[in-house]
């Protein structure tokens, strides 16, 4: 299938310095490139096939000054009547042995793809947005409703973690996520080409954070494509919560601090959480270029200070530099 694109491309405000708009070639070869990312990950399912009825619109394109082997494509989703409709995402390609090659999923932001850490070319399409580089506005996504559980007592080790309920940004998703031993599948607008995203998840830690003398708890959480492979797995997480009476709180969510790279060839994973009083210590797995996806050789801690009420990252320790 022939991709087709929307409109005119625009020109990034403040950005005309390092990208550019795609020569009419690289327009038709990131068009076929974008076809089969969405053949693939529209059509992936939970060990099944599950084929949307919806195609992609090219709406723009960067390609960068700073190296022009890399490129962003903003992508609109329209149904059989080509109307336009939930799922607009952008994906970032290199340019590999002549092809295009994806080197991100289609997703609404990049989390960590603005530090120093992040290779140029990639600063120049994700920074200060994707959005804002390609001149378009940033899809809206509506805002997941408030989350509150209650619960049965105020001492967290009596939870049943396996079947509790998630809160929706735990994976992107637009309502709270109900376990069920330790899984549930959800849309995710995070990753909206994905036919399903499943959540896995289960008890990570326990400790003191607030220094009231009751225990809070970690949740470790896995958002995958569900290919059901280290290869699917999207993103890492920790859902730190407390207890407010008879009632279950978000205090916040643990990611991993790894800056992105194209060449790294899984996300990075968090281990254990270690909850203190005032702080807790994320222990991260990333990986490098030279890594598989089975064994990241990275190895780091971040600091999350707890102050008012809220956890905000504070400090990166890179232990071990994941493999070159």
């Amino acid at each position: 299938m022939a991709i087709a694109f929307a409109g005119l491309l625009l020109t990034a405000v403040g950005a005309a310095a390092v990208v550019r708009q795609a020569t009419p070639v690289e327009r038709t070869q990131l068009g076929a490139a974008v076809d089969q990312v969405w053949r693939y990950e529209s059509s992936l399912g939970n060990l099944k096939s599950v084929r949307s009825p919806d195609h992609p619109i090219v709406a723009g394109i960067r390609v960068s000054n700073t190296n022009p082997a890399f490129a962003s494509v903003a992508v609109e989703l329209r149904d059989a009547r080509d109307r336009r409709v939930a799922g607009t995402a952008v994906v970032a390609f290199e340019k590999i042995g002549g092809s295009w090659q994806q080197v991100t999923d289609a997703a609404r932001t990049f989390s960590h793809g603005c530090t120093p850490a992040t290779p140029v070319a990639m600063r120049d399409l994700l920074c200060p947005s994707p959005w804002a580089v390609l001149g378009l506005p940033r899809p809206s996504v509506p805002a997941a409703p408030a989350y509150s559980l209650p619960i049965a007592s105020a001492d967290l080790h009596a939870v049943d973690w396996a079947d509790v309920r998630l809160p929706a940004a735990a994976c992107g998703a637009s309502e709270p996520i109900q376990l069920r031993k330790g899984q549930a599948m959800v849309h995710s607008s995070e990753w909206p080409w994905w036919a399903v995203v499943v959540v896995y998840a289960h008890i990570a830690s326990y400790g003191d954070l607030a220094g009231n003398g009751r225990d809070d708890a970690a949740e470790a959480v896995i958002c995958s494509n569900g290919g059901g492979t280290a290869d699917g797995q999207l993103a890492s997480a920790d859902v730190v919560f407390k207890p407010v009476g008879h009632t279950l709180r978000v205090v916040g969510i643990i990611t991993p601090q790894q800056p992105l790279n194209p060449s790294t060839p899984h996300v990075p994973l968090l281990g254990g959480v270690d909850i203190q009083h005032g702080q807790i210590t994320a222990h991260e797995f990333w990986y490098g270029p030279a890594d598989g996806t089975c064994c990241a050789s990275g190895r780091a801690e971040t600091i999350w200070a707890y102050r008012n009420g809220a956890l905000q990252p504070t400090r990166t320790i890179v232990e071990k530099q994941p493999a070159a």
